[in-house]
């Protein structure tokens, strides 16, 4: 059912309409019937349109009746509160607004272009939710799949372009799709509900009471209770049991049910009355049996009743996996007879499960090799590796070796859908095949058109910008930034059982490491989807930094707690990728996003142990718990494991797997800094020459500049003799003893990207009224010097800078020209800086 009030959506489920949204599913996973919905949508022109029907309803296409179902996703549980006590801390209290967002520059940051008060009303605790709107999400998600990679073009969808028709076809669904502002923010409720994170969540909320989920009860409360009156009207009795009757697993008890109810028309009372016996007659037999429903258990096909299962190579049935969803329930891992069960109940989920089968098997999901050593996700005998969390999959999905859930799912739809790229797919079409336009007439281009979408020539211009400007006006956005920060919360849940101990029942002694494989490649799809969203959209990344998710302080709590503390060599594979995937992540956020920087310079009551120390802090009990210091310290901490492995043997596969995190992280923490620098000029400034480093007892502008001119070392000399970076000297230099050596490019681009940092801190910012002196002084005081001036000097990072640019163009080629003009600004920035320390040398 939708109901509107203050036009906020409110979608509850009843047995009718997951058995829909079933069949939907079911539906829309055969190939030939997306064929004939593209053509359909084709055909009315590629135009979302709507008109009135005789009974004054809205009338809707093919492809617009499918997104209106994909509209009806159910709500969330809101669990912004248990983030904010697991990321921030219930101790502190903050004004979550930042400087931007409080001066009523709305109008630049565009959030009142979102319009999150049409966004379907959130939960406040997982009790609201009933087993059918569990169905209906599950059911959802796999209509949200085969929609998106029909968006593609890929080998997976119903059509692979072969004509300029057909990548029209494509086209025109997607951007139909972006249109839609409905269904894209129910594609956004199903990747917020997620079942792991979920239960992470809720035992916190349970423990402290933040939701006031009673924990007693709730899941049997849920299972057990019968779909009566789901529909308003006197004939729902009799709807009921007529869609019953066609179920073929309990056909024999429908004829009964339809029979009996028949006798007792006449009398209502007496029909309520008797089905009051039988749902507790029911309650009672499953009591003595002490057996869960299967609400969370989807059986593989081959163990399914249905004769129309297929037998295909990549069906389940053949390879006896089953590619599951979040269909399993706590006690499933000691399954046994059911007493009911030639006795199914009116509500039972035993008739949805088996369509929703035979949909998943129909998408060509890859699954994990079940002789791969490093998969987590098979089999163990020892129950005491799998924790209460994983109880979540079951024993049957866990030996399936296939761990999807409606959110993973849905997920993948988001990609598929913004990028239009199928990643799964290794021989989809390509952008090459999507954009090419023929030199034939338009006749067969339904775009083309004299009542042309305006948005149709943004698309064709920008497909990048279009479907990020979609995303953020559907006001879908901060949904995003929300399942990512509950996200976070559980990766920190999981990592903190490590030191919890016996402390709390609610939390496992021991590290979980299937639960946080899940987590971790949860968080890196959405980092995924994220930066997608960020490319070229600064409005779009300001949405998704909205400071009421948590999102940003959520990326700094899982670097910090999983950074300090261990070596680096020594540090777990999972625990690298987190604190990659956060750093990337934060690197996409803050680029001219003026909201996320100032989320990096406020304070927190962090206890974590880093290795620096702030100078003159007004606050000494915050005094290192600030982003900036964060993503300083791992700087710090990454370039000393960097000296530290220069006599490593890398021809060991591990060795080279540590080096490229090193790198990375390296990069990422030197442009986010950058960013910060950039956004936030004052308050980074102050914060970055305030911070001594610990071991070396040096200031941080002094350590960085020292730094950063090391990694030049291999081609000092060639930058000193001014055949570096010049590129009517390059023939000249290649062919001599001073070109980059092999090995030395990863230098060049670490030298560029921290002498860019250095730039931004030595100019002065002209909406800032502090001086850069003390900062320029420190900086050209360890920069190389030459005896005629003409290299060393400022000189010396205007040639570096110049060589990155040359190296970074002939990479990339075109696309460098996002990087290359801010550089050449501030290079312009620097020449007249080193006129004024010259004057001062002459005076």
């Amino acid at each position: 059912r939708i109901g509107f009030a203050k036009i906020e959506v409110v979608c509850k489920h009843n047995s009718i309409t997951a058995g829909a949204a079933c069949d939907i599913g079911e539906l829309i996973s055969q190939s030939g019937t997306r064929t004939a919905l593209l053509m359909l949508s084709s055909s009315s022109g590629g135009r979302a349109q709507q008109s009135k029907s005789k009974n004054g309803g809205k009338s809707v296409g093919a492809l617009g009746a499918i997104l209106e179902a994909l509209a009806c996703t159910p709500p969330v549980v809101d669990w912004v509160d248990v983030c904010k006590e697991v990321i921030i801390g219930v101790d502190e209290e903050n004004d979550l607004k930042p400087s931007s967002l409080l001066e009523g520059s709305n109008a630049t940051t565009g959030f009142e272009l979102d319009n999150n008060n049409l966004a379907a009303v959130r939960l406040s605790s997982s009790s609201e939710r009933t087993k059918f709107d569990s169905i209906a999400s599950k059911a959802l998600s796999i209509v949200s799949l085969f929609v998106s990679i029909d968006c593609t073009g890929s080998s997976r969808a119903a059509i692979t372009p072969s004509c300029k028709m057909e990548r029209n076809m494509i086209k025109g669904a997607r951007n139909n799709i972006l249109r839609h502002q409905q269904s894209l923010r129910g594609i956004a409720r199903l990747i917020s509900d997620d079942p792991v994170v979920n239960t992470y969540l809720k035992s916190v909320a349970v423990a402290q009471g933040v939701t006031g989920l009673n924990n007693d009860g709730d899941e049997m409360q849920l299972m057990d209770n019968v779909d009566e009156g789901s529909i308003a009207s006197k004939s729902s009795r009799a709807s009921t049991l007529s869609s019953i009757s066609m179920s073929k697993a309990s056909s024999q008890q429908s004829v009964d049910e339809l029979s009996q109810s028949q006798v007792n028309n006449a009398d209502p009372t007496k029909s309520g009355r008797q089905r009051n016996r039988k749902r507790k007659k029911m309650m009672v037999i499953r009591e003595v049996d002490d057996e869960q429903d299967s609400e969370f258990n989807m059986p593989s096909v081959a163990n399914s009743k249905s004769s129309e299962s297929p037998t295909k190579s990549n069906s389940p049935a053949k390879s006896g996996k089953s590619n599951c969803l979040d269909f399993n329930s706590p006690d499933s891992s000691s399954a046994k007879p059911n007493a009911f069960v030639k006795k199914v109940r009116l509500n039972s989920v035993e008739k949805y499960t088996e369509k929703l089968t035979l949909a998943l098997s129909r998408a060509k999901i890859p699954t994990l090799d079940a002789k791969d050593e490093n998969n987590v996700f098979k089999s163990d005998d020892d129950k005491d590796l799998i924790c209460q969390h994983c109880q979540v999959w079951g024993k049957e999905t866990l030996s399936s070796n296939a761990c999807i859930t409606s959110a993973s799912l849905a997920i993948d739809a988001a990609e598929y859908i913004i990028t239009g790229k199928d990643s799964l797919s290794g021989n989809g079409a390509d952008d090459a095949d999507m954009d090419e336009d023929d030199d034939d007439s338009d006749d067969d281009d339904f775009l083309v058109n004299g009542n042309q979408n305006p948005d149709d020539e943004v698309s064709s211009k920008n497909p990048i910008l279009f479907a990020n400007e979609m995303l953020r006006k559907s006001g879908s956005l901060p949904d995003y930034s929300r399942a990512y920060a509950s996200t976070l919360s559980a990766i920190l849940l999981a990592h903190k059982s490590r030191h919890a101990g016996d402390q709390s029942q609610e939390v496992p002694s021991t590290t979980c490491h299937r639960c946080i494989t899940y987590l971790q490649k949860r968080a890196s799809s959405l980092s995924g989807v994220i930066d997608s969203l960020c490319c070229l959209s600064p409005k779009a990344s300001i949405a998704l930094s909205c400071p009421e998710t948590y999102l940003v302080p959520g990326l700094l709590k899982v670097v910090a707690d999983l950074s300090f503390g261990g070596d680096m060599g020594t540090a777990s594979t999972s625990i690298r990728d987190e604190i990659l995937t956060s750093l990337k992540t934060l690197t996409s956020l803050t680029h001219e996003n003026s909201v996320a920087c100032e989320q990096l310079v406020r304070p927190h009551n962090w206890d974590n142990s880093l290795p620096i120390s702030m100078e003159n802090a007004m606050n000494a009990s915050d005094q290192t718990t600030t982003g900036v210091c964060i993503i300083f310290s791992y700087l710090l901490k990454v370039a000393s494991t960097k000296q530290g492995n220069t006599s490593t043997n890398h021809d060991d596969e591990k060795d080279k797997s540590i080096e490229r995190y090193l790198y990375d992280t390296t990069i990422f923490c030197l442009n986010i800094l950058t960013n910060i620098v950039e956004m936030v000029p004052h308050s980074a400034k102050y914060m970055i020459e305030h911070i001594t480093v610990n071991d070396e007892g040096v200031n941080a502008i002094t350590w960085l500049s020292r730094w950063v001119v090391s990694t030049t070392y291999g081609f000092r000399n060639s930058i000193m003799k001014g055949s570096f970076g010049s590129q009517g000297e390059t023939d000249e230099s290649t062919t001599g003893g001073d070109e980059l050596k092999a090995g030395e490019e990863g230098n060049l681009v670490t030298a560029g990207n921290g002498f860019v940092l250095l730039a931004y801190l030595m100019l002065e910012d002209e909406h800032s009224s502090s001086s850069s002196a003390s900062i320029r002084d420190a900086v050209i005081k360890e920069l190389p010097f030459d005896e005629s001036g003409a290299s060393g000097g400022i000189q010396y990072m205007i040639k570096t800078l110049k060589a990155f640019c040359n190296f970074y163009h002939y990479s990339v080629g075109d696309l460098s020209v996002a990087v290359i003009a801010p550089i050449v600004k501030l290079i312009s920035g620097l020449q007249k800086l080193d006129v004024v320390e010259q004057r001062k040398t002459w005076l």
